[in-house]
């Protein structure tokens, strides 16, 4: 919509002047209005930046009073260097922004041509047949793998999806909305009017949105996070699986081990690696544990900021190696190989190599004519019971409801939707929202004096698992590795300031340039352990447009957590000067206010809310999945994660999928 009707012309021109005061024009490219900022209001003044309009127009009055823009009030210049950097940066309505040009930033590499797969067949709610079954909700990570083994065996099955099913066009690109960096309402969901609570301190709530990163992380299409992740395919470490064994229980905790050992679980991440794909160094993960069988491609390609950080670690005495991804090295099973990309993480694969549940073993289901019936837009709302016993789903779409019979349901919603419905559906025992848990995050950068160019993907490089355990005075840890790519916006919006003190004006566009190419960063994905607060529960009063209580976070992290997150900062920045990095900054004491301020929440893997465990006293459900309490409840996400070890989690709840389904299969 124009501006025209809001901004009079004597505002335009000035607002015209301070945008390309914030981001002056220079030799290699045009200032902030002509490079999309003015087409960037023009077209979302009354969409996107509906939030700017109070404090720019009172930053227009102010400078048409003589204020200078650097004596603007704070709020004012940060709206204003915030429209500018999303439009010249951003800018989902332009092609090409001209600021990926200034930061020497692509979409693809140079003469590479990008897919789009067939979509996957999809039924209506009124065609779906009255019985299944199984009905899986949830097509992601767990839903996903579970569906298609089902379907593989010759059972009816019905897979909900609550999203539609997207382009991977539409995924791409979109710097703004993108999943992993969203500012806005993502492509891949929630929808804006999905609202979560979060309880915080002095017994306050506060209402979180989807732009919101307190919401969560789950993005909602067709494969779920596996359309979007970055693939990294770890498997837990031995005593991730016996932390409480290892550590013991500390006050405040619920810490418990897993019902079952890695030993248990080595088969069903070999038959994920295998069925899924999966590329890695083999060898360098062997010191830490088993591996019995070989991975089915080698590792991908390194970089040169991963390659000097590696030498650092050797230096140090760490051990360190390539990262294992589910992402094809060498084209495999009719995908392309990576094409190293510069946005993988929160972006669909262009040439589709990325692995994930809806192009690999779902692909495969149904390509092969066995199912399952794909049911997309569609919400189910409850489970219906007889007894201990579900007998149907409640399933809406298209503003109509409809019960769908079936002989088992497996909930794969994650870690906050998969209570929420247990929970509304009166499916619950004692322990079904408790033992939230997620992961702590370590960052620090560095400027260094060689210029490593651009990050090519998938992101990460380099990593080292020597802190994932038996650390002093921590417990647990977490693997430490070089930090993923950064996109334009989020380079101008943050690293800039960090660096140059200013984030606007000729300093500013000489960063872009030339100083971010410089930058280097550590990341550390620590463990959190389970308190006896931290919960997902159902809000008493507020619900959603079809009348389900939201998600409400409460309680608080444990204490012990700190404690990891200051251990693996130190040795982010220990890696950092080992490089030679100068200057190093480090926002581990602000992450770590920032969190004492804040409640829980299901962070990027939320976990834990439905664990398993052979003990109904002690756990959600058994070492299968199946809800304790009832005969025919299952579920295969990451709720069902005792703990939630050091590392990401996403192929753990892939192979853990199989082992279930394998199991259901037998019943």
């Amino acid at each position: 919509m124009a501006t025209e009707s809001d901004l009079d012309p004597a505002q335009r021109h000035q607002l015209a002047r301070a945008v390309d005061q914030i981001l002056p024009a220079g030799s290699d490219h045009p200032g902030g209005w002509a490079g999309g900022v003015e087409s960037f209001i023009d077209a979302e003044w009354n969409g996107l930046l509906s939030w700017s309009h109070e404090p720019v127009r009172r930053a227009l009055t102010a400078l048409a009073d003589g204020v200078g823009i650097d004596d603007l009030a704070a709020d004012q210049f940060a709206a204003l260097r915030r429209i500018t950097h999303e439009g010249f940066y951003g800018a989902p309505h332009l092609d090409r922004p001209p600021g990926w040009d200034l930061v020497g930033f692509a979409p693809l590499p140079e003469g590479v041509e990008a897919v789009e797969p067939a979509p996957l067949p999809t039924v209506t709610l009124t065609a779906a047949d009255p019985q299944y079954d199984t009905v899986v909700i949830g097509s992601g990570t767990g839903g996903g793998v579970v569906a298609a083994m089902l379907a593989d065996h010759g059972e009816r099955v019905l897979l909900v999806e609550r999203s539609r099913a997207h382009s991977s066009l539409e995924l791409r690109d979109d710097h703004l909305r993108g999943k992993r960096a969203a500012v806005y309402a993502p492509t891949a969901g929630p929808a804006d009017s999905e609202l979560r609570v979060q309880s915080v301190s002095g017994g306050r709530e506060r209402q979180v949105g989807p732009a919101d990163g307190r919401w969560g992380l789950n993005a909602m299409t067709v494969g779920g996070g596996t359309r979007l992740w970055q693939a990294q395919a770890w498997r837990f470490l031995p005593d991730d699986f016996r932390m409480a064994s290892v550590y013991g229980v500390p006050d405040g905790s619920t810490l418990v081990d897993w019902p079952f050992g890695y030993e248990d679980m080595e088969p069903w991440y070999e038959r994920a690696e295998a069925e899924v794909g999966v590329s890695g160094d083999t060898d360098f993960l062997r010191q830490y544990r088993s591996q019995a069988t070989e991975f089915p491609m080698p590792a991908l390609p390194g970089n040169a900021r991963g390659d000097a950080l590696g030498a650092a670690a050797t230096r140090l005495g760490w051990r360190s190696g390539q990262l294992s991804f589910a992402i094809n090295s060498v084209p495999r099973h009719g995908r392309a190989a990576c094409v190293q990309c510069q946005q993988c993480v929160g972006h669909a694969c262009p040439v589709d190599a990325k692995a994930g549940s809806h192009n690999t073993v779902l692909r495969d289901a149904m390509s092969a004519g066995r199912g399952p019936d794909l049911l997309t837009e569609a919400r189910a709302v409850r489970i219906d019971r007889n007894g201990r016993r579900a007998t149907a789903v409640a399933v809406v779409a298209a503003g109509q409801e409809r019960s769908i019979g079936c002989g088992r349901v497996v909930v794969a919603a994650g870690a906050a939707e998969t209570p929420r419905l247990l929970l509304w559906s009166e499916l619950a025992n004692d322990h079904v929202g408790r033992h939230l848990q997620a992961h702590n995050y370590t960052l620090a950068w560095g400027r260094h004096e060689q210029r490593f160019g651009a990050w090519d993907g998938p992101g990460h490089s380099v990593a080292t698992l020597d802190f994932n355990h038996h650390n002093p005075g921590v417990i647990g840890g977490g693997v430490l590795h070089d930090g993923t790519q950064f996109l334009p916006v989020a380079v101008a919006s943050m690293l800039a300031p960090m660096f140059t003190g200013a984030g606007h004006g000729p300093t500013h566009t000489e960063f872009m340039r030339e100083g971010v190419h410089h930058i280097v960063s550590t990341m550390a994905c620590g463990q959190e352990i389970p308190s006896e607060t931290a919960r997902v529960d159902l809000h008493p009063t507020v619900r959603d447009d079809l009348g389900v209580p939201v998600v409400r976070f409460s309680g608080s992290p444990h204490p012990a957590d700190d404690d990891v997150h200051r251990f693996l900062t130190a040795r982010g920045v220990e890696w950092l000067e080992e490089l030679g990095c100068a200057p190093i900054v480090d926002i581990g004491e602000a992450a770590r206010a920032a969190r004492a301020r804040g409640g829980v929440t299901a962070g990027e893997h939320g976990a834990g809310t439905c664990r398993m465990g052979d003990d109904p006293a002690r756990a959600a459900t058994d070492r299968w999945g199946r809800v304790h309490g009832t005969e025919n409840v299952y579920v295969a996400d990451a709720s069902l994660h005792p703990t939630n070890a050091g590392l990401n989690p996403g192929f753990t709840v892939l192979a853990n999928a199989f082992r279930i389904a394998d199991h259901l299969v037998a019943e």
